[in-house]
């Protein structure tokens, strides 16, 4: 099921990526036809250090879209994970895929080929590009504030190469005989 990427309006501390189904996606389900799947931060870390994120659904007509912006013009796919980088957490999110093939009836395999990544803590933009660090020593009064590749761009480098697949119907690690 495609879905558009909204993010919660209440400032830094209360930031909630929300996941709105879009209507006619080429993925529909019957059953998550009408359910949002939000994603935030949660306030424990987990026993390791690293932060943990609580993840709810709920019907969409609970879903109230003056709370929140879209932040993707492009459709999300599917949800790949979490990644921790210094002290944020982000969303890795399946923003481009193309058909690859049917392995039965209903059974759809897909090809990768654009990841999106979303700070759920809000320390780092999720731009692009971001500003660097200043730093006094290196930085002079007539220069403006130089700008660095995300933090994630190489990691979603690699899972936009084409070598990745996903289905929205089964899980690709097991094989037929298996399921």
């Amino acid at each position: 099921m495609q879905s558009e990427v909204y993010l919660s309006s209440h400032g830094q501390d209360a930031r909630t990526i929300a996941l709105k189904p879009c209507p006619g996606s080429r993925f529909d389900s019957s059953a998550d036809q009408g359910h949002v799947l939000y994603l935030a931060p949660h306030h424990q870390p987990t026993p390791n250090g690293l932060p943990q994120v609580s993840v709810r659904l709920e019907p969409a007509a609970d879903f109230h879209p003056g709370f929140y912006r879209k932040v993707h013009s492009r459709p999300v796919y599917g949800c790949l994970g979490l990644m921790h980088h210094a002290q944020d957490t982000f969303i890795a999110l399946v923003t481009g895929c193309v058909k690859v093939g049917d392995l039965r009836l209903g059974e759809t395999v897909y090809r990768i080929v654009a990841v999106k990544f979303f700070s759920l803590t809000g320390n780092t933009p999720d731009e692009d590009m971001i500003p660097a660090p200043y730093n006094p020593e290196t930085a002079s009064e007539n220069e403006g504030p130089t700008m660095m590749p995300h933090p994630c761009r190489d990691l979603e480098k690699v899972l936009c190469n084409g070598a990745f697949f996903f289905s929205p119907q089964f899980d690709l690690t097991r094989s037929i005989q298996s399921r």
